[in-house]
């Protein structure tokens, strides 16, 4: 594994193939938990974030007005972790797209509600359709998401848990 910074500052770790490929690498850490994601296809972004109490003026400033509606028509007991979802996969999408926080979080619209699968609906520049999201929980009051640019094609994910 060789570690190297992208453009815009961003810590790349790439796995060598045989035939001096890299196969891409996503890593995000919170707290004592860390979650790496390998694509055999091209860019994609991870995140995971513990629930934690979060003022509804930072949904209000960084989702979009669609996202920012959706939230808000949820029951206040699952606010947060329509937060969170929202949160992981827009945090998905940015890394994948190696943006980071320059690129505008209302730029782009994801789905966040409970019931609902977590799709890329709308990304100024780019085709919604050309994105997959796949929404996880690593523990109890945590969300995740994997974020890849696939052209379609389906996203796979595959576990694997390394406790202490």
């Amino acid at each position: 594994t060789r570690l190297m910074t992208d453009d815009h500052g961003r810590l790349l770790a790439a796995l060598i193939r045989q035939e001096s490929q890299f196969a891409p690498r996503a890593i995000s850490h919170a707290g004592a938990r860390a979650v790496l994601a390998v694509s055999g296809d091209g860019p994609l972004g991870v995140d995971i974030e513990q629930h934690a109490p979060v003022e509804d003026g930072v949904a209000q400033r960084f989702f979009s007005p669609r996202e920012y509606a959706a939230l808000s028509g949820l029951a206040p007991e699952a606010w947060r972790a329509g937060f969170y979802r929202c949160w992981t996969r827009k945090e998905a999408v940015i890394k994948a797209l190696g943006q980071g926080l320059s690129m505008p979080l209302d730029s782009f619209d994801v789905t966040l509600g409970p019931e609902e699968p977590a799709v890329v609906i709308r990304i100024d520049g780019d085709r919604p359709g050309d994105w997959r999201l796949a929404h996880f929980d690593p523990a109890p009051g945590w969300s995740g998401a994997v974020a890849a640019q696939t052209c379609g094609r389906d996203l796979a994910l595959t576990w694997r848990h390394d406790a202490p």
